[in-house]
Formats: C-alpha cells, structure tokens, sequence
C-alpha cells in the first residue's frame, strides 16, 4: 500500500509539475484600463489573476496621469511594476509614440523582450465609489507557451 501511495504521488507530482513550471516561469496576465474622476484619468494596471476589477480601484499600479488633458507621460516606453513583473513597459502599434498613443500590443521586458501580447478587451465603467470615480478595462495582456 505504501508504495501504491508513493507512486500514485511522484505521479501527480510530475503531472502537475510541468504546467506549473511552465506558468511560474512566466508572468500574470495584466489588465489595462482606465480610473475615471472628475478632472481626468489614469491609465492603471493590474493582475487580474490576483485583483478583481473592483479591487482595482483601489490598489493599481499606475502607468500614466491626465489631468485635465495635459499626459504626464507617454503610455508606452514608460516602466511600471504590477504583480510578479518588475521594471516592463507597453509596445504600442503606432509610432513614434506620443503621449496620446494608447494603441497597446504587447509587454516587453527591461531587455526589449516581447512577453506579451495584448488585445483590446473593454469592460464597462465599474462605480469605485460614491463620488463620480469609475474603472474601465481596455486592454488584457497574456503569455503564450511556446509550442
């Protein structure tokens, strides 16, 4: 009985070890969007595998403020940080980028990698409170597994 149970583990174990390597070893899906107020908006990221759209509104990671139409920075070329990715940018179609450009086709890593590819994904606005802040998602970025 005992090595029945032995096997019957190394066995789950090599069958679940080789998607969840193969996941480990690449990054979260990433969900763009817009945060809506009063006076602009900004452009926010987040991991949906760990935050709800909801949750979002509160705890983002923010790629771009536009105040009053006035872009602090371009939306691509510009490093951000969200869930297990550290230091990537946005690829957008059009070039050269402006900071209007909004045309978002892939994640690339701090060496110029593709890590992603985006798509247009748009949700409706979801309230975040009572006072006119709202959330829409625009884009959602995935890995591919190579084949």
């Amino acid at each position: 009985m005992y090595k029945l149970l032995v096997a019957t583990t190394a066995l789950l174990s090599v069958a679940a070890a080789t998607p969840l390597a193969e996941r480990q070893a690449n990054p979260d899906q990433i969900a763009l969007g817009r945060l809506a107020y009063s006076h602009g908006n900004q452009f926010v990221a987040w991991a949906p595998s760990k935050t709800t759209q909801q949750e979002a509104c509160r705890t983002h990671t923010t790629i771009q403020v536009n105040n009053s139409g006035f872009p602090d920075r371009p939306i691509c070329g510009s490093s951000f940080s969200v869930g297990n990715l550290n230091d990537v940018s946005l690829e957008c179609a059009t070039s050269p980028v402006t900071p209007t450009t909004s045309d978002v086709i892939a994640v690339r890593d701090s060496a110029g990698n593709k890590i992603e590819n985006c798509v247009t994904a748009k949700s409706d606005y979801i309230s975040c409170d009572n006072v006119g802040t709202a959330l829409e998602q625009e884009f959602i970025c995935t890995w591919e597994a190579k084949k």
